[in-house]
């Protein structure tokens, strides 16, 4: 377990002689690397309404395909329980007569 100590992770970058501009300029760079990299896009308008606004519409879809999937699990269950049925009536239970 002590050689995880040994070596630095990959992603971590110490800059202590570099100006402040420098390094928000580096950390820019980086992200523009990482997003080509991964494909994904840096979103423009990062105000606290428009991140709230977008994480609404992402919980609606989500509550959306839950509900379509509990509908189609739903009709699914009731599909199979008719085909087969987990109990039948045993009429008066005649069979099970406690004995004295």
């Amino acid at each position: 377990m002590w050689y995880t100590f040994l070596r630095q992770p990959p992603i971590l970058v110490k800059r202590f002689d570099h100006p402040p501009s420098e390094l928000l300029k580096s950390l820019l760079k980086w992200h523009q690397q990482v997003s080509t990299t991964l494909g994904v896009e840096i979103l423009k308008d990062m105000t606290a309404e428009a991140y709230f606004a977008e994480e609404r519409r992402k919980r609606m879809q989500q509550r959306q395909s839950l509900i379509r999937k509990s509908i189609i699990w739903g009709l699914l269950e009731m599909l199979w329980f008719s085909q087969n049925p987990k109990s039948e009536w045993l009429g008066e239970h005649a069979k099970f007569k406690v004995s004295k």
